[in-house]
């Protein structure tokens, strides 16, 4: 297997678990969300957990985690990407 092939599989390997992730993070905040408008809806429902699960740290996390991985992270993965076809020219050895 060439460099280029291997550092293909592995990046796409961390592509598909930067998604993975990403998938479920954003399950999460839904789940808490979901799990919030159940109490809500219930006959007597709990105030002070509504609070925190809309508005607490809780909540607030979940979203600065989500942020985080599809942001700083998602970017460094497409630069990456970028690399992949530096490591193919090398390999060949078009590009210095």
């Amino acid at each position: 297997m060439s460099v280029y092939e291997e550092f293909k599989g592995r990046y796409e390997s961390l592509q598909e678990g930067l998604n993975t992730l990403i998938d479920e993070a954003e399950d999460f905040r839904e789940w808490i969300d979901k799990t919030a408008a159940e109490i809500e809806a219930s006959p007597e429902p709990n105030e002070k957990l509504i609070g925190r699960l809309r508005n607490g740290p809780q909540r607030r996390e979940v979203v600065n985690f989500i942020e985080a991985i599809d942001g700083p992270a998602a970017d460094a993965l497409l630069r990456i990407y970028d690399r992949l076809n530096i490591i193919d020219l090398a390999e060949k050895g078009d590009f210095v």
